[in-house]
């Protein structure tokens, strides 16, 4: 019923409980369709463009923008896309990395006086984009659908978070105009519009507590982030003097250490994060972050061998 009346949801309490104000629990609890597995409406988004993430998330995308496909004539593919949202959460850290490895190289700078023609988006811009056909569908779940002149479609989607990727669909496959309208139309903007039955629901299962030893923590920085410690090495050299590098990984051969005490040799400066003063970055094995660097176009990024010569 809840559901039907296009409501938030409902609230289940103890009748013998009482109401305290700005609180939480203890016999009062709030559900919403999104809450339970099977209420919901999801929408396979593609990915176009990206923003660059901060922090835990430096140097690789951690949020984007997602749009749907100008519905084609029969049995074509769409060529045009409309912006719909902009999506940052539902995803660990190990999915986001996987998912920054597959779109790593397709990465370009997005242009606001000379956007691609192909991706149609509102006054939400992202900083990078990628062409349609090298991008991937994620299946997309949210609150509602509401207005929004930030985005192509003149909507948006409320609380949007990723579910998953949609491996076993192609970019071409993502969600249409046509489609993205049924559902508006379908139950108001709200995607809450199935039902779903008291036997349908699986058997809640007890959860097993762990007993986990508390652990004294420790506050400090990670190693790969600390600054090496230099001041014993001797330098034998004024080639790179006043110069500054960022060595992101080393190689079979020389660990990063090794490659920044060779750099200190010669006089030059080392530095974790590249930085605008950054002569030009130093890698020897590719991993995620030095993927997302190179993507960037940013920095000179050059080869160990290089330094090593």
């Amino acid at each position: 019923e809840a559901i039907d009346n296009r409501e938030e949801g409902i609230m289940v309490k103890d009748p013998m409980s009482t109401y305290k104000p700005d609180k939480r629990g203890e016999g009062w609890l709030k559900i919403k369709p999104e809450y339970v597995n099977g209420l919901m409406d999801e929408l396979d988004l593609l990915i176009v463009g990206g923003y660059w993430g901060k922090g835990s998330r430096g140097g690789m995308m951690s949020h984007f923008l997602c749009a749907i496909a100008e519905t084609p004539p029969p049995n074509e593919k769409p060529t045009v896309f409309h912006s719909l949202c902009r999506v940052g959460s539902g995803y660990t850290m190990k999915e986001l990395y996987d998912l920054g490895l597959k779109l790593a190289k397709h990465w370009k700078p997005y242009h606001r006086k000379d956007p691609p023609s192909n991706i149609l988006c509102g006054t939400e811009k992202p900083e990078m984009y990628i062409e349609p056909c090298n991008s991937v569908v994620v299946q997309v779940k949210a609150a509602e659908i509401v207005n929004s002149d930030m985005y192509k479609t003149d909507c948006t989607l409320r609380f949007p978070r990723i579910e998953k990727i949609r491996e076993d669909k192609e970019w071409y496959e993502c969600m249409t105009l046509d489609m993205l309208e049924d559902l508006r139309s379908k139950a108001e903007g709200k995607l809450a519009s199935k039902h779903l039955h008291i036997d349908e629901l699986d058997e809640p299962q007890e959860k097993k507590r762990r007993t986990v030893p508390k652990v004294k923590k420790i506050i400090g920085i990670a190693e790969q982030f600390k600054a090496p410690d230099l001041s014993n090495v001797s330098k034998v050299s004024s080639v790179f003097e006043d110069v500054e590098f960022c060595v992101m990984t080393g190689t079979g051969k020389y660990s990063k250490s090794e490659l920044e005490s060779r750099i200190a040799e010669c006089g030059g400066t080392v530095v974790q994060n590249p930085g605008p003063e950054t002569y030009c970055v130093i890698v020897g094995s590719e991993n995620v972050r030095v993927k997302n660097i190179i993507a960037s176009n940013k920095y000179d990024v050059v080869r160990a061998e290089w330094l090593l010569q």
